[in-house]
């Protein structure tokens, strides 16, 4: 009973208003295949946090204070500014506040490195100060924010462009290269019966 209820109201208000009414199954599905590359990504970090493979994290501390207070942060800690990172580029951030008329609705259906790379692509920069939570200081905590966002930002990393091949462009021949190739071809004619000749 309580299963059935909670599923309705994350059905009403949390999903209904995103989906298509063409693509539910699409929809769902992708944010499913997000949610769980989200974990495993979650998972990946924080283990090379906690068995202080801090250089593959290219973690870039101002001072040596700075990263030892890095050094210092929990586990719960880390996971906590993980959720803050990847909500804040779900939501979109904002330098200030302005008359913001369209609201984008938060997006589930892509991981947090899909969204970071889409708002790059798309030059959609919009910036807000961090709020102080808790005793950890400001500049741990940017510190930490930083250090989250490189790593999403390394994920996956990208083959060289000589190692790539892209398959050549399909060209679309001319209408009169469709009609030279079709004379070229010869089509044999149907034969036609003798008596519907005279006619």
């Amino acid at each position: 009973m309580l299963y059935m209820y909670i599923n309705k109201i994350i059905s009403d208000y949390l999903c209904t208003p995103r989906v298509q009414p063409s693509s539910p199954e699409d929809h769902y599905r992708a944010v499913c295949r997000a949610l769980a590359t989200e974990s495993s990504e979650l998972r990946v970090f924080l283990t090379k946090v906690f068995t202080n493979d801090a250089e593959s994290l290219r973690i870039k501390a101002d001072a040596q204070s700075s990263r030892q207070e890095l050094a210092k942060l929990a586990f719960s800690d880390w996971a906590r500014f993980w959720m803050q990172v990847v909500d804040e580029l779900r939501r979109g951030v904002r330098l200030k506040k302005i008359n913001f008329n369209h609201h984008s609705p938060t997006e589930y259906e892509l991981t947090p490195y899909e969204i970071l790379m889409e708002d790059i692509r798309s030059r959609k920069y919009n910036l807000r100060k961090v709020m102080v939570n808790g005793d950890i200081p400001p500049k741990v905590k940017k510190d930490a924010h930083a250090v989250i966002l490189e790593f999403i930002r390394s994920r996956p990393p990208l083959r060289k462009a000589t190692d790539r091949k892209l398959a050549p462009l399909k060209r679309n021949p001319s209408p009169r290269e469709q009609l030279l190739d079709s004379i070229r071809k010869g089509r044999v004619l149907k034969p036609v019966a003798q008596g519907l000749k005279n006619r």
